[in-house]
């Protein structure tokens, strides 16, 4: 009788453990501006641009800026061979939208982490 006591306690409190590290979390994403609907291209391949700023943790002007202006050092540059995370790298589509590989970002962040 005196387990079953026992147990009955420990599930009730790791219950409310468990909803109050929920309760945590949301109000911590909340706080960051960043919605459980942002959160469903986490397991997609090839994310768009309002995806790739929240991916970075940018606001969707901050990522437009960057993403113009590697575009812009890219196409004005006069190396015919460049390292290729020193751009941002994209998928272009012909109908003009721009498609981004999480794993390519990641290796972009990287390289100009340590080469800026």
């Amino acid at each position: 009788m005196k387990e079953n006591k026992i147990i009955i306690i420990s599930a009730a409190m790791l219950s409310l453990a468990i909803i109050a590290g929920s309760i945590i979390i949301s109000a911590n994403l909340s706080q960051l501006g960043i919605r459980s609907s942002d959160m469903v291209f986490l397991d997609k391949g090839l994310i768009n641009r309002s995806e790739a700023a929240v991916y970075l943790s940018l606001s969707e002007e901050e990522f437009t800026e960057i993403f113009n202006k590697s575009m812009d050092e890219k196409r004005t540059s006069n190396e015919s061979v460049y390292p290729t995370h020193k751009y941002m790298p994209y998928i272009e589509f012909p109908i003009g939208e721009f498609r981004f590989s999480k794993s390519e970002l990641d290796k972009w962040v990287e390289y100009n982490m340590y080469n800026k």
